[in-house]
C-alpha cells in the first residue's frame, strides 16, 4: 500500500515536483496504525557506550503497557531507579504521574501529578495522543531518525524551513525504501519560533525510510549545526530490523555514532540501542501499575488526590480570614516598609566573606576526572 503511494510521490527524475501535502498525509496515516499497535508494545531499551568491543550501560527503560494504562521507568547504568510515568484510568477519572527521587529522601515521590475527568479532553496526557506518543514514547524509537531528539519525519515536514532536495525509491534484502535528502533553508527558518525553528539543531542530511512499515527509520545521516567556536559534525544512525510483520516494524537496535570535534567538550559519540518490545493483548494485572513497586511507596488515588487539595484550599481560606481581622492601618504596603541600611551593609559584607571562603575551598580540592557529558538530553528516549 505505502509503496503504491510512494510511487505517487516520487515522479522519475523530478524531485521538485514531490507533492509535499501527499506525502505528510500518507506519513499520518502510517503514524496512526503505528500509534495503534506502539501503545501495546511491552519490554525495555538498553543504552550502552560502545568502546571498540566494550559495551557499557548507560540507561535502561521499561515499557509496560495494555489498552488502558501505560508505565515508563528509567534506571541509570547502575539499574537504579530514576524516574517514573504512569497514566492510570479510575473509572471517568484519568491520571498521570511522575515520580523521581528529589535528593531528599531514598524513595522516589511524585514531583508532577495531573488529573482529568471525562468527557474533558484537557490537558491531553501524551499517551494519549499520536502526535505526542511519536515523539517521547520510548515504543516510538522506530519513527525518529536521532533517537536523542524529539522528532520525527512528520515533525520535519511541518517546518517551513525543512527542505527536500531529492527523493529516491531503493531496495534493500527484498524491503522497499525511500532515501530523503533535505537541507534546512536557513533564511526561512531563522523566522520561525518554537517547534518549527531546526536549524538549532542540524543544517542538512540524508534520511532513508521504510515507507510500507509505517514510515520507520532505516537509516540517517546529519549534520549537526555548527557553532560559533565549534565546526559542524556528521552524526550517522543505523536501524536493525527483525523479520518484517506485516506492515509492523520490529525494532532490534539502533546505533548511533558522531567524530569527535576539535573542542575538548565535542567527545566522541558512539551508542548501542538494544531494543525488547513485545505487544500484548488484553489488560495485565494491577500490580504491574501500582505504586508499591517503587520502594513499597503508598498509592495515589484520585480520592486521596482530592482529600489533599481541600485540606490545601481549606488552610489558604484560614489563613485568608485570618489577614482579613487585621485593621487595614496594621497593613503597611511593601514600599512604606522600612529596613535599616546597616542591615543591608552587613548583609552584603557577610555574602562576599561567605563568597570568598566558598572559592578557596573550591578551589583547594582535590581534581575530579571530568565524566563524559551526557548525549542524551531527553528523560525518555
Amino acid at each position: 500500500m505505502w509503496f503504491f503511494v510512494l510511487a505517487t510521490l516520487l515522479p522519475a527524475q523530478q524531485p521538485a515536483a514531490v507533492d509535499i501535502q501527499q506525502l505528510k498525509s500518507s506519513v499520518a496515516t502510517a503514524y496512526e496504525t503505528y500509534f495503534q499497535y506502539g501503545r501495546k508494545l511491552n519490554g525495555s531499551i538498553s543504552i550502552y557506550q560502545l568502546d571498540g568491543d566494550k559495551k557499557t550501560l548507560q540507561r535502561k527503560i521499561a515499557v509496560k503497557a495494555d489498552k488502558t494504562r501505560y508505565l515508563v521507568q528509567e534506571s541509570n547504568g547502575e539499574q537504579r531507579f530514576v524516574s517514573a510515568d504512569v497514566f492510570r484510568p479510575f473509572g471517568d477519572v484519568k491520571q498521570w504521574l511522575h515520580l523521581e527521587y528529589n535528593g531528599m529522601s531514598s524513595a522516589p515521590r511524585i514531583q508532577r501529578e495531573t488529573y482529568r475527568k471525562d468527557p474533558d479532553t484537557t490537558p491531553m496526557f501524551p499517551v494519549e495522543t499520536m502526535r505526542t506518543f511519536s515523539y517521547s514514547a520510548p515504543a516510538a524509537l522506530p519513527l525518529r531518525p536521532v533517537a536523542q531528539w524529539q522528532w520525527t519525519l512528520r515533525d520535519m515536514l511541518e517546518c517551513p524551513g525543512f527542505k527536500i532536495t531529492a527523493m529516491e525509491q531503493l531496495k534493500q534484502n527484498n524491503v522497499a525504501l525511500v532515501k530523503i535528502t533535505f537541507e534546512i533553508d536557513k533564511a526561512i527558518d531563522d523566522q520561525q519560533g518554537g517547534d518549527l525553528r531546526m536549524g538549532s539543531l542540524f543544517e542538512k542530511g540524508t534520511m532513508v525510510f521504510r515507507p510500507e512499515q509505517c514510515w520507520a527509520v532505516q537509516s540517517a545521516e546529519m549534520m549537526l549545526k555548527s557553532e560559533r567556536r565549534k565546526p559542524a559534525r556528521l552524526w550517522t544512525a543505523e536501524f536493525t530490523y527483525g523479520s518484517p510483520s506485516g506492515a509492523l516494524p520490529v525494532l532490534k537496535e539502533v546505533r548511533v555514532s558522531a567524530a569527535a570535534g576539535r573542542d575538548a567538550d565535542q567527545k566522541p559519540v558512539k551508542q548501542l540501542y538494544e531494543v525488547d518490545f513485545k505487544p500484548v493483548e488484553g489488560a495485565l494485572p494491577d500490580e504491574q501499575f501500582g505504586l508499591k513497586q517503587f520502594n513499597n511507596m503508598q498509592e495515589r488515588t484520585p480520592e486521596a488526590w482530592l482529600r489533599a487539595e481541600d485540606e490545601r484550599a481549606r488552610l489558604e481560606a484560614e489563613e485568608k480570614a485570618k489577614i482579613a481581622l487585621i485593621p487595614p492601618e496594621k497593613l503597611k504596603p511593601a514600599s512604606q516598609i522600612f529596613i535599616d541600611p546597616r542591615i543591608l551593609l552587613w548583609g552584603g559584607v557577610g555574602a562576599f566573606v561567605f563568597l570568598v571562603l566558598f572559592v578557596i575551598w573550591v578551589t583547594g580540592r582535590k581534581p575530579v576526572a571530568a565524566l563524559p557529558p551526557d548525549t542524551d538530553p531527553s528523560p525518555t528516549v
